[in-house]
């Protein structure tokens, strides 16, 4: 699939998918007007999702940023998008809109920060979100915690993490070493200690097991001597999960059209090796850089042109 008169920047690494759909952004310039789109690998189409009825100055406004997160509503049984737009340099102004795929339109919602929280809070999330039961999930810095919004209620509230997962320093909080990730369809915080020399071969995984009673299960996860996982993001995170036990882990490019994909197993804790070629499936395998690797089930979901 290709798309015309896009730049795909650093936005592109948060792209999203949920039951055979990928979100993801891009900008027409380099510090241009941000665009969502929708697509459909298995169709082969995508949608260019409408523009947010918001005032024409906020797509130039250097003083705000905004974001789009992609979400499934179970109640409803359908797809949507939260669009958050901040500015930065005005402690109460935020605007929240929803763009729902059952009538292809954008609905403003009044809807209130948890308690305590400022708007530019909002943009100092770190990694792509996690959408798990009905509410999508983004890991926000400073201090260090997770913001969660109920698709279903439309309300905003945090899942405290697990204390043991990422501790709240000032490092931490500067660059938090932890990403959030979803596995077996739970939410989890996959984190490291790069200043710990004993943990550097580690990778620890929190998944939330049980979401009502916040309970949290850990899984270990130690690095082969001499790793061939790449470091992505400060450390050697997991992607995705492909089945019930097994894990995706950084891919690492083995040359110019060959990519190995580390896949780690719960049951047996080992990695194996999947080897893909790029090959005729890009038009320019050799220069592709490959930011995401995910696991994928086909979907015959239609999207509206």
């Amino acid at each position: 699939m290709k798309l015309d008169n896009t730049v795909f920047d650093v936005a592109l690494k948060f792209a999203e998918h949920l039951n055979g759909l990928i979100c993801f952004t891009s900008r027409d310039s380099l510090c241009g007007k941000l665009y969502a789109f929708v697509c459909n690998p298995t169709t082969h189409k995508f949608l260019k999702l409408p523009d947010p009825p918001v005032p024409l100055w906020n797509y130039t406004d250097e003083n705000k940023c905004d974001y789009y997160l992609f979400g499934f509503d179970e109640l409803s049984n359908e797809h949507k998008v939260l669009y958050i737009d901040v500015e930065l340099f005005k402690l109460t102004t935020i605007e929240i809109m929803i763009f729902s795929f059952s009538n292809y339109s954008w609905r403003k919602i009044e809807v209130d920060l948890p308690l305590g929280m400022s708007a530019p809070r909002c943009f100092s999330r770190t990694g792509s979100s996690v959408c798990v039961k009905s509410a999508i999930h983004m890991m926000l810095r400073n201090p260090l915690e997770i913001l969660a919004f109920n698709l279903t209620k439309e309300t905003f509230y945090i899942v405290n993490k697990h204390p043991e997962a990422v501790p709240n320093t000032i490092l931490t909080s500067i660059y938090p070493y932890a990403k959030l990730v979803k596995i077996n369809g739970l939410l989890g915080v996959a984190c490291r200690d790069p200043f710990n020399v004993e943990e550097w071969h580690k990778v620890h995984i929190w998944m939330l097991q049980d979401y009502e009673k916040r309970v949290w299960v850990r899984e270990t996860v130690m690095l082969p001597p001499k790793s061939q996982i790449q470091n992505r993001g400060g450390g050697p995170y997991p992607f995705d999960s492909i089945s019930m036990d097994e894990i995706i882990f950084s891919p690492t490019v083995l040359s110019e059209n060959l990519i190995s994909v580390p896949v780690y197993n719960m049951k047996t804790k080992c990695f194996k090796s999947i080897e893909l070629a790029l090959g005729h499936r890009f038009l320019a395998p050799k220069l592709v850089h490959v930011e995401q690797i995910k696991c994928y089930v086909e979907s015959l979901i239609p999207l509206q042109n």
